[in-house]
């Protein structure tokens, strides 16, 4: 109990916990509002959550997903299973 305490109280602050539209669980900044978008950027080690400012993106923070740590969501989108390519103009 003390390992998991630890760990929570040390990556979890200062966090929030939210679900994407496909029902996928996710901890993000803090600072995350409803609307924002959780994605995948080509060459980012974690998601990002962005915020639409007008017609760019503002970049809000990483994240944690469930399920698309460790490349899965780029697989996915090689195989045409899910996701699409999209380009951001971030400021």
């Amino acid at each position: 109990v003390d390992d998991i305490y630890w760990a929570a109280s040390r990556f979890c602050t200062s966090r929030k916990v939210f679900s994407t539209m496909q029902g996928m669980l996710g901890l993000g900044p803090a600072l995350l509002q409803e609307g924002d978008l959780c994605c995948v950027l080509f060459g980012a080690q974690v998601p990002f959550v962005l915020r639409r400012v007008g017609e760019n993106y503002k970049l809000v923070g990483e994240a944690y997903v469930n399920g698309v740590m460790k490349g899965e969501a780029i697989v996915d989108w090689m195989i045409g299973e899910k996701y699409e390519k999209q380009t951001f103009t971030l400021i």
